[in-house]
């Protein structure tokens, strides 16, 4: 039967979704870091937010910048209207005297994108499957999942990729349902940002190689012959995407080959013994997937590819090719925390994981029950996760993926469940000056917002 036509309206149900997915990630922004400066290791990049402006639109040595580019404008953009309401209250008497932080600007950006991922999973679910309820129930899951609301906090990159990922999907299936110069131009546009987001997003073209393929297989006059000339369009929406990621292909030109060969170096394997590092971080992926993703997704992934194949539905295969190359890569040759590139990744298993539940619930008897038991999936995929473990911050992928930095393994998992004090969240930290209370170290996950107090409950 049509679930979605027992469900309250899509837009109601999306926008409570989005709000929910927001507050969790907005929830204990300003935590930490302690007073021994541990925090996540990546966030040494509130450096080139810094760094960045109108008049320096590139950092030295960095090409993937479009998230920082971004976080650079939301930072100018709220330290600009904090100044005038200051100027304004009689606060102070320039507006210059008021700005937030390069890094809680970092952060607030990655909250922002992670929360954006709820509204293009649904946008993605739906198209792919033809489905409205499994694009609701992904967006559910991708709004409560523990991983993605704890990596939401961090000024890293991997938040930013997976959305950046979602859009190439969202692309990849406008390819297949209208072929044309504008599908294959919007495609190449999205690689371009992906690319220029973190240089691992090139995982993402065999996507866009199977759909490619998936189109010129079509018996429809006249489509091979025009096909020849889309490359051209998709060229020229790559190149627009990598420009306006990364203003260095036209302003730092003699420099960028050098960059561009120190972001795909593989990673520096101490006494040469590859095994133990593999075997490292194998060990470290086990604790993320087992504790933070879930089993339960991975098999309904499985299931969900299973039913594909049995069921001969190839455009939606495409959506199977990125999270278990994204996987291996970042076993084998991917530099970074192992719980950050999970993030990467989770997004696109999350879409595919649901499906298989909207279609049981589509097999049970009455008017009601489908729509019923569907809203159980988001407990079933991420409710389990946060009831299991303390959270991604305490999980041991976590503690063996900091082993790099010695000085921040030690406190990784405390700096990531800090909270800031009552009410300093975004309102209070945004103004320089604004008195904080001592923290004290949070229960992990269950910190951050009380959705997980309730999900271990369950």
């Amino acid at each position: 039967m049509k679930i979605s036509a027992h469900i309250l309206p899509r837009r109601v149900i999306l926008a409570l979704i989005l709000l929910l997915g927001w507050g969790l990630r907005l929830w204990g922004l300003a935590w930490g870091p302690d007073q021994s400066g541990a925090g996540h290791p990546d966030e040494w990049t509130w450096q080139v937010i810094e760094g960045l402006s109108w008049g320096q639109p590139t950092y030295q040595g960095i090409w993937t910048q479009a998230f920082f580019s971004l976080a650079a404008c939301v930072r100018g953009t709220i330290s600009t209207l904090a100044g005038w309401l200051g100027v304004w209250l009689g606060e102070v008497r320039t507006s210059t005297e008021l700005a937030i932080s390069a890094r809680l600007a970092g952060r607030l950006t990655a909250a922002l994108l992670g929360g954006a991922q709820v509204w293009v999973a649904y946008l993605v679910g739906r198209r792919f499957f033809d489905s409205v309820a499994t694009g609701l129930l992904a967006a559910a899951v991708l709004a409560v999942s523990p991983l993605l609301v704890a990596q939401g906090h961090y000024l890293s990159l991997d938040v930013p990729l997976g959305l950046a990922v979602m859009f190439c999907l969202w692309t990849a299936w406008k390819m297949v349902d209208s072929p044309g110069p504008r599908a294959l131009f919007l495609a190449g546009l999205a690689l371009g940002l992906t690319l220029t987001t973190k240089a691992s997003g090139v995982l993402v073209l065999p996507v866009f190689v199977g759909t490619y393929a998936l189109v010129l297989q079509r018996e429809e006059p006249g489509l091979r012959r025009g096909a020849l000339y889309w490359p051209a369009a998709w060229l020229g929406g790559l190149g627009l995407g990598l420009v306006l990621g990364y203003p260095g292909f036209l302003v730092r030109l003699p420099e960028v080959g050098d960059v561009l060969s120190a972001s795909f170096s593989a990673p520096s394997v101490p006494g040469g013994d590859w095994w133990a590092y593999l075997a490292g971080r194998w060990s470290a992926a086990q604790g993320v997937l087992g504790r933070a993703v879930g089993l339960e997704l991975l098999l309904l992934w499985l299931v969900a590819a299973g039913l594909m194949i049995w069921r001969r539905q190839w455009p939606r295969l495409l959506l199977m090719i990125f999270p278990p190359l994204y996987l291996l890569a970042g076993l084998t040759v991917l530099k970074g925390p192992v719980e950050g590139q999970q993030a990467g990744w989770l997004p696109v298993a999350a879409l595919a994981a649901c499906w298989p539940l909207v279609v049981a619930c589509r097999r049970l008897p009455g008017r009601w029950w489908p729509a019923g038991h569907l809203w159980r999936g988001p407990l079933l995929v991420a409710g389990q996760p946060a009831a299991r473990g303390r959270g991604a911050g305490r999980s041991p992928g976590a503690s063996q993926s900091f082993s790099r930095r010695p000085a921040l393994a030690r406190r990784s998992g405390q700096a990531a469940a800090r909270l800031g004090p009552p009410g300093a969240g975004l309102p209070g930290a945004l103004l320089p000056g604004s008195r904080r209370r001592p923290q004290r170290p949070g229960p992990g996950l269950a910190g951050l917002c009380p959705a997980f107090r309730i999900a271990q409950g369950l």
